[in-house]
């Protein structure tokens, strides 16, 4: 039985109360539903002080505060494509263009009302998603990137080249006043709410994904599309379906912004800054996260209004500097980061937070020489370590390793460390691969290559069927709490 030192969070001291916070943050199963009804109720609050704020501002504040929430609402509908399924979206701006104009066409020639011009532009732009992204989805990283712009390039030429529908370079107008007018314009406040709305709608869809079934899949398929279509996921399907998503969306928001505009001109609604002010946005929120495309739309809306009226020279250039040094010292984005500084404790985790592994795996055992094996037991990868720097030990379980040949020979089942939290050995279970039967191996993390590939986990090695079948077979069972006498 291995000894655990406790310390002051294990009683009813003010480290108790700090332990109790950051086990919070840390996410485990028990306390999963209370962290997301926190969240909802913070959600709520913020959306009630929003329709509060609108009494205090003037004509033109109401105005420049509709546009941060146009873009939270396009952050928050660009991150579920490229944040939770890691599919880069360089087009986005087309489903934003291609709603606007699909309203203006609408209201303009068929004196379709707004609400319902704007509902049949979300589905114009979620069925144009799903046609275009059955094959360009195949595509991966920047191939898939680049395929999309293009689709953006294309449909702004096709409003270019249709001026009996569209306008043309000439622009369109939606008659807002007068018995032409389908609907009345809103109003600066009216835009105001619908905005509000709408982003509020866009952060809440991203909210549900985070929690749902579906979203882990995503979140797989960010990972390791290939071992999540192994495990089972429709990966096609959610792709598709979340790509879609994600154009409705856009395309709604396109819809409100026609409306408040009245004037269009292909120009602006197909500009592919907007796309870029998206991934800005979510990459400095945090990608793959609810708040992070909010906050991040906050900030570089804001930052980008206050930079324009206080450094009329030159703004973009001391706009652009500060996103490079906010991407340079927070890669993962600010919630990503403020989450990673939250899980760091800055005292020896409790002993019921602890794991321990009574035996040392054979790897160690047959390298290490008995004055070398630390004296404090091996913790699991439920401990706050990082891999490589960054990734906790968590994000290595199910992982998997591939050969040379980029064939999938096994999936890490568990992470061994020593006392300093450095990773020593890993278990990966080979059966099944390369037609291997059951079987678990114990080898050394540093016989392992680890890397990045589009943000997803590579653990290269040389592993063969033959040589898999010549490693000793390790028997691997769950391990036991620490404070609880090992067998």
């Amino acid at each position: 039985m291995t000894d655990v030192k406790t310390d002051e969070r294990t009683t009813g001291t003010p480290g108790a109360r700090a332990g109790a916070v950051r086990a919070l943050l840390r996410g485990t199963p028990e306390n999963a539903g209370l962290r997301q009804a926190i969240g909802w109720g913070i959600g709520l609050l913020v959306l009630i002080g929003a329709f509060g704020l609108q009494t205090q501002l003037y004509t033109g504040q109401v105005r420049t505060v509709s546009t941060v929430f146009m873009f939270v609402g396009l952050a928050a509908a660009w991150n579920l494509i490229g944040g939770y399924t890691g599919y880069a979206c360089f087009g986005q701006v087309g489903f934003f263009g291609l709603g606007a104009y699909s309203t203006a066409i609408l209201m303009v020639h068929a004196h379709v009302s707004f609400w319902l011009s704007m509902a049949v532009a979300t589905v114009i732009a979620a069925l144009f998603a799903a046609l275009v992204g059955w094959p360009l989805l195949r595509l991966k990283g920047h191939y898939f990137a680049v395929a999309t712009l293009g689709v953006a390039e294309a449909l702004r030429e096709v409003v270019i080249n249709l001026p009996k529908l569209t306008g043309g370079g000439a622009g369109i107008t939606i008659p807002t006043f007068g018995p032409d007018a389908p609907t009345p314009w809103l109003g600066n406040d009216g835009f105001y709410v619908l905005f509000l709305i709408l982003a509020a709608v866009a952060v809440a869809v991203g909210g549900v994904v985070a929690v749902s079934r579906g979203g882990y899949a995503l979140r797989g398929i960010h990972q390791d599309e290939d071992a999540a279509a192994a495990m089972g996921v429709n990966t096609t399907r959610a792709k598709t379906l979340t790509f879609a998503g994600s154009a409705a969306l856009t395309g709604a928001i396109g819809a409100a912004y026609a409306f408040q505009q009245t004037t269009l001109f292909p120009d602006r609604p197909f500009d592919v800054n907007i796309t870029v002010l998206m991934v800005v946005m979510v990459v400095l929120g945090g990608s793959g996260t609810v708040a992070g495309p909010v906050i991040g739309a906050v900030a570089v809306a804001y930052g980008q209004e206050w930079l324009r009226q206080h450094i009329t020279t030159g703004h973009a250039l001391v706009l652009g500097a500060v996103i490079i040094l906010a991407v340079v010292f927070m890669p993962q984005g600010f919630v990503n980061y403020a989450s990673d500084a939250a899980r760091t404790p800055d005292a020896p985790r409790p002993a019921s937070d602890q794991l321990a592994q009574t035996t040392k795996p054979p790897a160690d055992r047959a390298t290490e020489k008995p004055s070398e094996r630390p004296n404090v037991a091996a913790t699991t990868s439920t401990g706050d370590f990082n891999a490589a720097g960054e990734m906790s030990g968590n994000a290595l379980i199910g992982a998997t390793v591939r050969n040379d040949k980029r064939e999938a020979v096994g999936k890490i089942e568990d992470v061994y460390v020593d006392g300093s939290g450095a990773i020593k050995t890993v278990v990966v279970s080979v059966g099944g691969f390369l037609g291997v039967g059951a079987k678990d191996v114990a080898v050394k993390w540093s016989d392992l290559k680890f890397s990045r590939d589009d943000k997803s986990i590579v653990i290269m090695t040389s592993w063969t069927k033959d040589s898999l079948k010549a490693m000793p077979d390790y028997k691997y069972e769950r391990r036991q709490p620490a404070n609880k006498s090992g067998g």
